[in-house]
C-alpha cells in the first residue's frame, strides 16, 4: 500500500508527541533527584559568575565584538546571495559546483520543509 504525504506527516506528529511525553517523564525523574537539584543550583551560581566575567571582558573588547557582528552580517548576506544564485542557475538547468581553497568540491543540497500555515 502506497503511503501518502499525509500518512507520513501524521506518523511523524505521533512520534513527536510520544517523544515529548518521554522527555517530560525523564525531566520529572531528574527533578525528583536531590543530587540533581543540588548540582543544578551549583551550575546556576557558576553561570552567574561566568556571566559577570563575560560582561567585563565584553566591555574591554567592544571593538572586536563590533567587527564580529559586522562580519556575521556580511556572511549572512553573502550566503543569501550564494543561495539565490545557485537556485537561479539550477532553474536554468546549469551545473552548480564550487570549490574551496583546498580544491574540495561542493554541490548544493536542497531541502523541503513544512511549516504550519496561518489559514
Amino acid at each position: 500500500m502506497a503511503q501518502t504525504l499525509q500518512d507520513i506527516f501524521l506518523r511523524i506528529q505521533e512520534k513527536k508527541d510520544k517523544r515529548k511525553d518521554v522527555r517530560r517523564m525523564y525531566k520529572d525523574v531528574l527533578d525528583a533527584s536531590p543530587k540533581y537539584r543540588e548540582i543544578m543550583e551549583e551550575a546556576t551560581k557558576l553561570r552567574e559568575k561566568k556571566s559577570q566575567i563575560v560582561t567585563a571582558i565584553q566591555s574591554e573588547c567592544a571593538d572586536e565584538l563590533a567587527k564580529i557582528d559586522a562580519l556575521t552580517s556580511d556572511i549572512a548576506s553573502d550566503e543569501t546571495l550564494l543561495t539565490d544564485m545557485a537556485i537561479t542557475q539550477y532553474t536554468k538547468g546549469e551545473s552548480i559546483t564550487i570549490q574551496d581553497e583546498f580544491a574540495n568540491t561542493y554541490e548544493p543540497v536542497f531541502a523541503v520543509k513544512f511549516k504550519k500555515s496561518r489559514a
